[in-house]
């Protein structure tokens, strides 16, 4: 690489010019309060609902500041619905409390477009161990490890940490059996999951959402 500077250049078409107008988009996500509104979301088969490709369900909208209330209401929701709130909040913000106590509406440009979704809600989560054959060995079965968040438990650096010995002669139904009675005596698995077997397949279940 030598001393002299390299070539940079910058072209800029001066005319004609386009003004290309800015665009205020944004997008939120909310859960449905209200039943009926929420089956007529589900439901709708309007040009500005997105449909689920898998459920063929509605599952967002595109709201604009002349058109969300209007839409809101052909779909059922209440003017306490948290996406109305939102809504509101979003197209006519108030500013800060006045002298009076006052908070009125602030003078800008009112957003172009809103794409309000519809928020999944979180579901049980579930894993399986499935013992194939009984060949004699030995099976080491670790869930969530972290060598931080357990670091003081025994044996070290997992929410639970066991082993199942296959002889030969215990069946696949047996092996998952004892893994599951091993991981279910585990006070800190117990709290959080849950294990079942059958046929040598062991399901371990989250007790909560998240």
């Amino acid at each position: 690489m030598g001393n002299a500077p390299a070539v940079s250049v910058n072209p800029v078409v001066t005319t004609p010019v386009t003004t290309v107008p800015y665009l205020n988009r944004a997008m939120l996500s909310f859960v449905p309060q209200d039943s009926t509104f929420a089956a007529n979301l589900a439901a709708s088969s309007q040009p500005w609902v997105y449909q689920s490709p898998t459920s063929l369900q509605g599952i967002a909208m595109e709201l604009g500041p002349g058109t969300w209330e209007s839409r809101l209401l052909s779909l059922g929701a209440p003017d306490d619905e948290p996406i109305w709130l939102a809504c509101a909040a979003h197209f006519n913000p108030l500013g800060a409390l006045d002298s009076s106590g006052n908070r009125n509406p602030l003078s800008i440009k009112k957003p172009d477009l809103l794409i309000a979704g519809v928020r999944t809600r979180a579901e049980l989560s579930t894993n399986t161990i499935t013992f194939t054959n009984a060949t004699a060995g030995r099976v080491r079965v670790k869930v969530n490890e972290s060598k931080f968040l357990f670091a003081n438990d025994s044996p070290v650096g997992a929410l639970a940490d066991v082993t199942v010995v296959a002889d030969g002669v215990l069946t696949p139904t047996d092996l998952a059996s004892a893994l599951t009675l091993a991981l279910n005596n585990i006070a800190g698995f117990a709290a959080h999951f849950l294990a079942s077997s059958a046929l040598g397949v062991v399901t371990i279940t989250t007790l909560e959402v998240g």
